[in-house]
Parts: structure tokens; sequence; C-alpha cells
């Protein structure tokens, strides 16, 4: 049914400025991942999560994973607080009342 094909495919990616202003938000969300990455390591806190050649230890690999796996959950967030972005995940199931049932 064609009704049903579009009722999912509905969630599209807007941006305010068209095809250039998504490109420029991608750019930015990429530059605020690095800076935010290269921010956190840079301090003397967490100096000790770089990773170096034949000095690594599993514990530390699995520290690092962790902390690129928050900051990139966060990130969706911070654009969207930054009002980067427009990108809405739940789409049309935003007004779907199926747990009502």
């Amino acid at each position: 049914d064609e009704s049903v094909d579009k009722e999912f495919l509905d969630a599209k990616y807007d941006s305010y400025m068209g095809s250039l202003g998504a490109l420029i938000e991608i750019g930015l969300v990429g530059y605020i991942l690095v800076a935010s990455l290269v921010g956190f390591y840079t301090t003397e806190k967490f100096r000790w999560l770089i990773p170096r050649k034949k000095k690594t230890r599993v514990t530390t690999i699995i520290v690092n994973c962790v902390v690129v796996l928050v900051m990139s959950c966060s990130l969706p967030l911070l654009s969207a607080i930054l009002g980067l972005t427009r990108f809405d995940l739940l789409g049309h199931y935003r007004t779907v009342e199926w747990l009502k049932n």
C-alpha cells in the first residue's frame, strides 16, 4: 500500500538554507565533535587516556570507547540545543498513540 510507505518515509531532513545549509550544519557538528574530543583529551585530568603505542592497557581502551560513545550520543542533543539542526528522530511517531491499547 502506497499510503503505508509514505507514512514511514515521511521523516526527512530539512535545513533552513537548503543543501548548502545542510553541508554547513554537517561541518559544524563535525567540528564540535572534534573540538570536544581534543578539549577532553588535553585536560590534565584525562591526559592519561591518550593511547600510546605499545603502552596502552585494555582498560584504557575500554574507557576511551566509553568516552567516544558518550560524546557521540550527546552530540545530537547538543546540536539541537545550539539550534544547529531541526532533525526529528521521532518523525511520524511523535503523534502516534499506540501505547493506549
